[in-house]
């Protein structure tokens, strides 16, 4: 289902997908949300409700006035957004324009089946927010928590969320500034698969399914932003730096999907910066085969340590120090050839291996030693000049040394097909030349036999003659 609004600001637009999947099967009478802005997440909800015909109210709590996080609303803001409800929504999306806390007596106890949390978002705030309005949620209702996986600015989210899982059942999303999914009473059956992290027949778990799902609702919305700043009448023909409007047309185009990779793609953005999403740096860097544990491990000359331990040591440390993630990518080549990844924040081997590839660029260069034996330690050097055992490769050895092993063999293979051909080659050879022997015999014995032939019959020939002659 496609969302009819997405908004700026986006931080909560990548889970909109979700948003509609939970309305779907949790199937509930009252939804409220504490902290709406721009209203994509308010809105998302009403569509769900509306598209599954559920018998549902949906409630935004807002001043609309903003906060320290938010900054200051214009008026525009809520007058838009209720124009939007009033004409889609009426029968179903309501706001109420009050504080959280004025708010309260407008709702039983018991009565709210999901609530979305999303005002003030230091750990105080949050936490007087749930705590408030917790008596109003459902014996077995959902509370949603944006912004888990911000830290700048005094942001609290993530960490009050970690002090609920000690008393709930937690379920928690990295991307779009992370969400909180917190089960007050029993885990739903329909969302059990969800809070015990289960993977489908394809392996997909729900993290990566609703952070696909959601990352496209911000391409599609960025894309749209920008058609609406296009104007097909200054993209004609000729160098950008001669047409002002097409240098900022095409600014605003780096500008969007830039901050956007940086959103999506980086890990260790300072937008989204917590231990949880360090790890999923460190797993995606072990597992594009540009980073081999081994290898590095030869350089620090310690074997004790685990491959996680090793990554994130030269993501921190070693790639500072010149050292080498594998024979495969030269930090000191890539931000010679890429300055403009050198003097950003970000990693030299973080930004090939998330961008870098993607882009086109190369992390060795092409008419260079891809290993640099200036800044290999002796112990290194024959670490990697020593023959790696067939053996050596299971389930749980690096992709780097699987991937160096199977060119080996691969290698010898074709060596030995080569030689097989060769072999055939001249075995073919061999018999040709024998045809052509056995043919140059074939015709010296025929012209042998016809010669012999001819004086037989010529003799012949010359003893009738005489006999008649006689």
């Amino acid at each position: 289902m496609e969302p009819r609004r997405v908004v700026e600001p986006l931080a909560w637009a990548g889970h909109i997908p979700f948003a509609f999947w939970l309305v779907e099967v949790l199937r509930p009478k009252c939804i409220v949300e504490l902290g709406t802005h721009t209203g994509n997440s308010f809105c998302a909800f009403a569509q769900a409700v509306e598209a599954f015909e559920i018998d549902a109210k949906v409630f935004a709590v807002d001043h609309w006035q903003g906060d320290e996080h938010a900054g200051a609303y214009s008026k525009d803001v809520f007058a838009e957004l209720s124009q939007y409800i009033e004409t889609l929504y009426p029968q179903i999306a309501s706001m109420v324009r009050s504080s959280f806390d004025e708010a309260l007596p407008e709702f039983a106890d018991k009565s709210i089946d999901l609530l979305h949390i999303d005002g003030m978002h230091t750990y105080e705030a949050v936490r007087q927010d749930f705590l408030a309005w917790l008596p109003k949620v459902a014996s077995n209702g959902i509370v949603l928590f944006h912004d888990t996986a911000v830290t700048e600015r005094n942001f609290g989210v993530g960490a009050f969320l970690k002090e609920l899982s000690a008393d709930y059942q937690v379920f928690d999303f990295h991307h779009s500034h992370g969400l909180g999914v917190v089960a007050i009473g029993a885990v739903p059956q329909a969302l059990a698969p969800l809070f015990n992290n289960l993977s489908d027949s394809d392996g997909l778990d729900a993290a990566t399914v609703f952070e696909m799902l959601g990352n496209g609702v911000l391409t599609r919305a960025h894309a749209d932003r920008f058609s609406t700043h296009s104007d097909v009448r200054i993209c004609r023909p000729g160098p950008a730096q001669e047409n002002p409007k097409m240098r900022e047309r095409l600014d605003l185009i780096a500008n969007f999907f830039h901050r956007q990779n940086e959103l999506r793609s980086s890990y260790r953005s300072p937008f989204v910066a917590t231990e949880q999403a360090y790890d999923l740096l460190v797993a995606r860097i072990l597992s594009s085969g540009y980073f081999s544990p081994r290898f590095y491990a030869s350089q620090l000359g310690s074997t004790d340590l685990s491959d996680r331990e090793l990554c994130r040591h030269y993501l921190s440390l070693g790639e500072k120090e010149g050292r080498l993630p594998s024979h495969r990518f030269n930090p000191s080549y890539y931000a010679e050839a890429n300055p403009d990844v050198a003097s950003s924040r970000y990693g030299l081997l973080e930004h090939f291996v998330l961008l870098g590839r993607l882009e086109g660029r190369h992390g060795v260069g092409e008419d260079s030693q891809v290993i640099d034996a200036a800044k290999l330690s002796a112990h290194s050097q024959s670490q990697m000049k020593a023959q790696i055992p067939e053996d050596t490769i299971g389930a749980g050895e690096p992709i780097e040394l699987a991937f160096e092993q199977l060119s080996n063999e691969m290698s010898r293979a074709q060596d030995q097909l080569t030689q097989a051909r060769e072999q055939l080659e001249q075995t073919r050879q061999s018999e040709q030349a024998a045809k052509d022997a056995l043919e140059n015999t074939s015709q010296r014995l025929r012209a042998i036999e016809n010669s012999r032939l001819w004086r037989m019959t010529a003799g012949l020939r010359a003893v009738i003659h005489k006999m008649r002659g006689n």
